[in-house]
């Protein structure tokens, strides 16, 4: 939980810095009209800073989203040894533990109100994953709508340029795609599948202790690094 703390920490700054930018990109486009579309077909008329409006209020939900998640990790089963009955624990550690934590970290770490819960059940992992997924789903939406709106460049939609990263092939000259956002695809479908990872490991936690947080862990760093 520490260490989910400083991933969803660091991926809401992320989140910020990106829909900030896509911010600019609302204001600059605010007057420019063009065609709205659903089902893929012709609808009513939007202009471009509405469209990129949608981005960022989407991305400003996941990013409040994920910090409401980040304040949730600040209570831990430490202390409640194998199975919660504490045994073994040093005589004033439970009260001392936590208070160096607290100082060490710089914020308020608490024990868990129930030990046994604690240690039992990874549910929190869930909620964490789920909150990465979706800050996922809504990124790769926009990267998505990118490659469709940048199609053509002659026989396509090609309302908007992106910027060329590298040439796209080796037998039509000229011919360039959009790489960028079929990067943050790809990132993105890799943390849905972390995400089912997340899930089946902490449905699996039997009986007295959830052993699997080696591989919640594995997953929801990666997840946040992949994205941040």
């Amino acid at each position: 939980k520490i260490a989910c703390y400083g991933y969803l920490d660091g991926l809401a700054r992320s989140t910020e810095y990106l829909a900030e930018a896509l911010r600019e990109k609302q204001r600059e486009f605010q007057n420019v009209v063009k065609m709205g579309r659903t089902c893929m077909q012709d609808a009513l008329p939007v202009t471009l800073g509405q469209e990129f409006g949608g981005y960022v209020s989407v991305l400003e939900r996941r990013r409040k989203n994920l910090l409401e998640l980040r304040d949730q990790c600040g209570k831990l089963p430490l202390g409640g040894t194998a199975v919660g009955t504490k045994v073994s624990v040093w005589p004033g550690y439970l009260t001392e533990v936590y208070q160096e934590l607290s100082r060490i970290l710089g914020r308020t770490v608490e024990r868990d109100e129930n030990l046994f819960d604690g240690l039992q059940n990874a549910d929190c992992y869930i909620d964490i994953s789920a909150g990465v997924k979706a800050l996922a789903c809504a990124v790769s939406k926009v990267a998505t709508d990118l490659r469709l709106l940048s199609s053509g460049p002659n026989v396509g939609i090609m309302e908007l340029r992106l910027p060329a990263v590298q040439p796209g092939s080796s037998i039509m000259p000229g011919k360039v795609n959009p790489v960028m956002p079929e990067l943050m695809n790809q990132l993105c479908y890799q943390v849905c599948g972390n995400d089912v990872a997340v899930t089946m490991a902490c449905e699996g936690g039997e009986l007295d202790l959830n052993v699997w947080e080696p591989v919640i862990i594995k997953c929801l760093g990666e997840s946040a690094r992949l994205l941040t």
